[in-house]
C-alpha cells in the first residue's frame, strides 16, 4: 500500500510506500542547510554589500577607492556571487534533490561535505588577497585552486549520483555538464588570477551559461510542472546539444584567443546560437505560458509561499539578459565591433541578479519551510523581497540608457541598484532565519 505524505509547505508529494524511509537515511548525511547559510552570507557580506560599494565609487562622485582598489572590489564581488552565492546554493540543492530523486544514498560524502569548506574558503581567501592589494599575488593564486577543488569535488560527486537519474530523469545530462563547466570555469579562472586576465570574459561565460543557467534549465524540468501548475514537457536531447554546444562555441574562442583576435563572424555565430538555444528553452519549458486550467483547479493548495511569482519574474529577466548579452554581441559583432561594457554589465547582472537570484528565492520559498516544518514568508516580507530586487535590476538598466545617448543626469541614480539589492537580500535572509527558530509550543 502506498500513503501520501504532506509536506510542511502544503504540498502533497507523490504516492510512496508507506513503510519505506528517506532515500538516504540508511547512508551519512550531507547537512544542506549550512551550504545556503554560506551563501547568505557570502551574498550579504562580499557579494551584494561590496557590490553596492563598487557602484557608489563609479557613478557618485567619491573618491573613496582608487581604480586598483576598484578593480579588486570587482573581483571580489564578481566571485563571491558566482563561486560563492551562486555555486553554494546550487551544491546545497543538489545535495539534497539528488538521493531523493534517485532513491539511493549519496555516495562520496567527503567530498560533498568538503564542497562547503572549499567554496567559502576560496572566496574568503580571495577577499584577503584583494585587501593585501594585490589580484596576482601567491594568496590569491592559491584561492583560485582552492575554488578548482572544490568544483573538482562537486562535479565527482554529481557524476556518481547522476548515473542513477538517467534512465528515468531528462535533467541528468544538465547537471553533468554543469557541473564539468563550473570545472572549466575555475580552471580558465587559475589561468586569469595567474596572469591571463584577457581569460576573465571565458570565465563569467563557462560559470553563468555554462554551469548556473544548465542547472537551472535541469532543475526546472523537475520542479516547474507541480509549481507553476503547467504539464511536464520532455526536453529533447537535441536541445541539449545544440545548447552546449552553443556555450562552447561562446567560451573556447575567448579562451584560446585574445578578444581582439576571435572573428567577428565567429562571434556572431556564438551569440546568435546561444541566445536562440536558450530562449528556445525557455519556450519548451513553457515558464512564460499560462497555467493549464486543469492543472491549476486540481491543485490542493494554493501558491501561498508566491514562489511562482519569482520564478516566472526570473525567467522574464533571463529573456532580457539574453537581449542585451549574446543577441547585442553578435549584432555588434557583424559591425565588427564589440558588446559596449555597459551593456554587457547589465546583461549579467540581469542574469545574477534578476535570473539566479530570483529563482534561489523561489525555490527557497518551497524548499526551506521543509527543513524547518515553518513558513518563510509573511506577506511584508515576501513583498519587500520581489520589489526592492526588481527595482535594483531596473535601477542597474539606467547605465544602458545613459551608454545609448540617454541624460546624463541618471548616471548616478544607477548607484541606487546596490543598497536595492542588499536591502532585499537582507530581508530575504531575515525570513529565512524566523523561520528557522523552533516553533513555540501551542
Amino acid at each position: 500500500m502506498t500513503s501520501i505524505m504532506k509536506r510542511p509547505d502544503g504540498d502533497h508529494a507523490s504516492a510512496v510506500p508507506a513503510a519505506r524511509s528517506d532515500p538516504y537515511s540508511s547512508g551519512p548525511l550531507v547537512r544542506t542547510v549550512p551550504f545556503f547559510a554560506a551563501a547568505l552570507v557570502i551574498a550579504l557580506t562580499f557579494g551584494a554589500g561590496l557590490g553596492a560599494l563598487v557602484l557608489a565609487a563609479r557613478h557618485l562622485p567619491w573618491p573613496a577607492l582608487s581604480t586598483t582598489a576598484l578593480e579588486a572590489a570587482r573581483l571580489v564581488h564578481g566571485h563571491a556571487q558566482v563561486f560563492g552565492f551562486a555555486t553554494l546554493f546550487v551544491m546545497g540543492v543538489a545535495y539534497h534533490a539528488l538521493p531523493r530523486m534517485s532513491g539511493t544514498a549519496l555516495a562520496h560524502v567527503r567530498l560533498a561535505r568538503a564542497t562547503l569548506w572549499l567554496q567559502t574558503g576560496g572566496v574568503v581567501l580571495l577577499a584577503l588577497s584583494a585587501l593585501t592589494g594585490t589580484l596576482r599575488g601567491p594568496i590569491a593564486v592559491a584561492a583560485a585552486y582552492v575554488l578548482l577543488a572544490g568544483a573538482l569535488a562537486f562535479a565527482r560527486v554529481v557524476e556518481t549520483a547522476a548515473t542513477a537519474l538517467v534512465p528515468t530523469v531528462p535533467m541528468a545530462p544538465w547537471l553533468r555538464a554543469g557541473a564539468w563547466w563550473l570545472v572549466v570555469a575555475a580552471i580558465l579562472d587559475v589561468a586569469a588570477i595567474a596572469g591571463t586576465p584577457n581569460l576573465r570574459p571565458a570565465v563569467w561565460d563557462a560559470a553563468l551559461y555554462g554551469f548556473v543557467a544548465a542547472w537551472i534549465f535541469g532543475m526546472s524540468m523537475q520542479f516547474l510542472p507541480a509549481l507553476l501548475h503547467r504539464k511536464i514537457t520532455v526536453v529533447p536531447i537535441g536541445f541539449f546539444l545544440w545548447y552546449q554546444l552553443s556555450v562552447a562555441a561562446m567560451v573556447v574562442p575567448a579562451a584560446v584567443l585574445p578578444a581582439a583576435f576571435v572573428p567577428p563572424g565567429m562571434r556572431a555565430v556564438a551569440g546568435a546560437s546561444l541566445a536562440a538555444a536558450t530562449l528556445a528553452m525557455v519556450l519548451r519549458l513553457g515558464v512564460l505560458a499560462r497555467p493549464t486550467p486543469a492543472l491549476r483547479a486540481g491543485q490542493p493548495v494554493p501558491d501561498g509561499a508566491g514562489a511562482s511569482r519569482f520564478v516566472v519574474t526570473a525567467y522574464v529577466w533571463l529573456v532580457v539578459s539574453l537581449v542585451c548579452g549574446p543577441t547585442w554581441r553578435a549584432i555588434a559583432a557583424t559591425d565588427g565591433d564589440f558588446l559596449p561594457f555597459l551593456v554587457e554589465d547589465f546583461a549579467r547582472h540581469a542574469l545574477t541578479l534578476g535570473f539566479l537570484t530570483q529563482m534561489i528565492v523561489g525555490v527557497s520559498s518551497r524548499l526551506l519551510p521543509m527543513f524547518s516544518g515553518r513558513p518563510l514568508w509573511n506577506t511584508r516580507d515576501r513583498e519587500a523581497t520581489y520589489w526592492l530586487l526588481n527595482a535594483a535590476i531596473a535601477a542597474r538598466g539606467l547605465q544602458v540608457i545613459v551608454d545609448r545617448g540617454g541624460p546624463w543626469a541618471l548616471w548616478p541614480w544607477v548607484a541606487v541598484s546596490g543598497p536595492l539589492a542588499a536591502t532585499g537580500l537582507l530581508v530575504f535572509t531575515a525570513a529565512i532565519v524566523r523561520s528557522a527558530r523552533p516553533a513555540r509550543p501551542v
